[in-house]
């Protein structure tokens, strides 16, 4: 079977003579300009956004890398990056599109999670990161689902359907549903295009499945998170505020590389084994703790038995709310946010909503394409 970058899933944007390239895409509505020079140092960014293609879009954001110059750069919208190494370009240029998206797309609500049909009955699969998103949605795409995305849910606010995100999926390489993936592909004589050697591989989208047509949620499938294993005189708190002064600071005071950020929902995660330190420079700067938990143990992503259970609206409202992203939506302060709340709650009500704990792909998969047949005859009795 062939694995590696010699192939091409779908054609990227051409070099010029230069070993530039370039190319944009659109995003929700929201058009994106991407160059770079030398091509190979963006490349992986293309592949990850290249199902997202739409060249009828004007772009209103533009991020240009530039390797060929000391110390490089990395210029987003006009504000210059320095010194990035060429092997980061690609996942900081990521990180940096979708950070832009959360701000300025407002016709969507957005949620960290996954989404997935069965014909067509959508699930969505809200989880905050760890709780095997990418692993389901390799599971799900290898026995016949149509993926909708495994990283972002976009709900929109107008007619409360999901539109597909069609990003490539970064899977873990040591993941069963990866190892049933690529055996399922070997089958059908095909093979996988740009697949990392590292702990982690990009899988682009168009291997996977066609985007198609938005759908409604028929259920929300909560992904219920394990804990993460504690080290001696490791904590953990969730703060309303982090920002670049904080990372500067706590370069100075020899902690930054000790520091796990996240973002959960509208606030941040940080995780250190210096938590007075790293909590005394967050409130320092502005910020606010709201929670102090430890780090607990996490267990694997597919366990040993697969578990579905129903729950409340309230319950899935908390839990859907803890991955809201789409920070653009909460810029009228806390009374936007009561408002979001009072919408979300509204949706939440009406779809039935589960917590599901992954256990092997196969039974987990089986456990869901039940549930979906079930909404299915469900929803064509009512009509």
């Amino acid at each position: 079977m062939g694995i590696g970058a010699r192939n091409e899933a779908a054609a990227l944007p051409g070099e010029n003579a230069s070993g530039a390239i370039s190319g944009s895409f659109s995003i929700l509505g929201e058009g994106i300009r991407l160059k770079g020079s030398p091509a190979e140092d963006v490349k992986p960014v293309f592949r990850e956004y290249l199902a997202f293609r739409n060249d009828n879009v004007d772009p209103s954001w533009e991020i240009a890398w530039n390797g060929h110059v000391s110390p490089t750069t990395l210029t987003f919208d006009g504000k210059v990056h320095l010194g990035v190494p060429p092997n980061s370009a690609s996942p900081i240029i990521s990180t940096k599109i979708m950070d832009h998206v959360y701000k300025v797309v407002v016709d969507f609500y957005l949620f960290h999670g996954a989404a997935a049909a069965w014909g067509d009955v959508l699930l969505i699969f809200p989880g905050e990161t760890g709780t095997g998103k990418s692993s389901l949605s390799l599971a799900l795409t290898t026995g016949g689902w149509s993926l909708f995305s495994d990283e972002v849910i976009a709900i929109s606010r107008e007619s409360l359907e999901v539109a597909p995100f069609p990003r490539a999926i970064m899977a873990w390489s040591n993941s069963p549903a990866l190892g049933e993936f690529l055996r399922a592909e070997e089958e059908r004589g095909g093979f996988v295009p740009f697949v990392g050697k590292r702990m982690k591989v990009l899988i682009p989208f168009s291997l996977l499945n066609k985007p198609r047509a938005p759908l409604r949620a028929a259920a929300i499938v909560c992904l219920r998170g394990g804990r993460r294993e504690a080290r001696e005189g490791r904590g953990e708190i969730v703060a309303t505020y982090w920002d670049e002064r904080m990372e500067n600071l706590a370069r100075e005071k020899g902690i930054y590389g000790n520091l796990q950020i996240s973002r959960v929902g509208e606030f941040w995660r940080i995780e250190s084994d210096h938590m007075e330190i790293a909590e005394e420079i967050c409130v320092s700067l502005g910020g606010l703790v709201i929670e102090r938990a430890p780090v607990e143990e996490r267990p694997a992503v597919f366990g040993e038995t697969p578990l579905l259970e129903p729950i409340s609206p309230s319950e899935c409202l908390n839990a859907l709310w803890s991955v809201f992203e789409n920070g653009g939506t909460l810029t009228g302060g806390e009374e936007r946010a009561v408002e979001v709340y009072v919408e979300l709650a509204k949706m939440v009500k009406a779809i039935p909503s589960f917590w599901l704990r992954p256990g092997p792909p196969g039974p987990t998969c089986e456990l869901l394409k039940n549930l979906a047949e079930k909404l299915g005859k469900k929803s064509v009795s009512r009509e």
